[in-house]
């Protein structure tokens, strides 16, 4: 089951498709996307196990989308 996390601000295209690259070269992610709207990443690990992946994903958000911060939203349904 996968996780949606809120983005606190709109980032561009280029920085979404550069943090998903970087997000996804990480070993343990099955999914990592954002949304439709640009408001939520959702994210599913191979294994069902998030600290280690969203700790990643906070800092490369950070990084590469200008101080772009999230916060846990909700479960994504099956």
């Amino acid at each position: 089951m996968g996780r949606y996390y809120q983005l606190t601000k709109s980032i561009s295209d280029q920085a979404k498709e550069d943090a998903l690259n970087e997000l996804r070269a990480r070993g343990n992610v099955k999914v990592a996307e954002i949304t439709e709207d640009g408001k939520y990443l959702l994210v599913e690990t191979e294994d069902g196990e998030y600290s280690e992946v969203m700790s990643a994903a906070v800092n490369i958000f950070n990084r590469v989308a200008n101080g772009c911060e999230m916060r846990f939203s909700h479960f994504a349904a099956e």
